[in-house]
């Protein structure tokens, strides 16, 4: 059977944002530094990477089953974003109240986010240079959303962080804002199993922590090199048909030419 005009522009469209996704991700590592002296710009980064995964990946992502769910926590964690600073400007006490609230919407949606990539890249053909960096996106998510753990963290357990691994922070009254750049590039120390020096080594919660981030990214990397090896020698032939897709109702996506 013959692929639409249809499916092969959702094809064209979901590769491009993979690769949309990266650059956003990439952007917002670089810009770590800038976000500790302007706390403000890290939002606008997580809000823009939400879009970007949200009106790109998703959009023309073949799962339609969870996508609502997505939608719905990227709304939520959204508007929580904006109460949040604006708790945080006008009334710090329901600042605090709304931290918690405010950094589990955020989690849920990057871990959603995440599983739906990762089933959405089993189910590419074969592999092409924007899956590969589709691939890689999604283990820049897992470092996104272990920054966010990390966040969570400090604001339930701030015991479980050597104050003096923060030097910077220290002069902002170490707030959740303050903290949140700092927290996010040791999250990705702590994701290539180097380790990281902000969490004590005698609080087990933190250890924890940084097991769970470690062995995400590693279990992350097994599945894309899997992947790679397993749809490598998948292309077909040149003039030969793809094979029918083996799930029902879901669309039988062509090469990208």
């Amino acid at each position: 059977m013959p692929f639409t005009h249809e499916q092969i522009q959702r094809l064209r469209h979901r590769h491009r944002g993979y690769i949309l996704t990266l650059a956003t991700e990439v952007l917002l590592i670089l810009m770590l530094p800038f976000c500790q002296s302007h706390v403000w710009l890290l939002s606008v980064l997580l809000i823009g990477l939400a879009v970007v995964l949200v009106m790109t990946v998703t959009r023309y992502s073949p799962l339609v089953s969870t996508r609502p769910v997505l939608y719905g926590l990227c709304g939520l964690a959204l508007a929580l974003e904006g109460v949040w600073h604006l708790a945080l400007a006008f009334d710090p006490p329901l600042g605090r109240l709304v931290t918690v609230p405010h950094v589990i919407a955020w989690l849920l949606f990057f871990l959603v986010a995440l599983m739906r990539k990762v089933k959405t890249l089993v189910r590419e053909p074969f592999v092409t240079l924007a899956v590969v960096m589709g691939a890689t996106s999604g283990y820049l998510l897992v470092g996104i959303a272990g920054g966010v753990m990390l966040v969570a963290l400090w604001v339930l357990h701030p015991g479980a962080f050597d104050l003096s691994a923060l030097p910077v922070l220290q002069d902002l009254n170490a707030d959740a804002v303050a903290m949140a750049p700092a927290l996010m590039a040791a999250s990705f120390t702590i994701l290539t199993s180097v380790g990281s020096e902000v969490l004590r080594s005698s609080d087990v919660t933190g250890q924890v922590i940084t097991v769970v981030i470690t062995i995400s990214g590693q279990l992350y990397i097994a599945i894309l090199i899997a992947l790679i090896l397993g749809r490598f020698h998948s292309r077909p032939p040149r003039g030969r048909p793809l094979p029918p897709s083996r799930s029902h109702g879901e669309d039988r996506q062509p090469s990208s030419r």
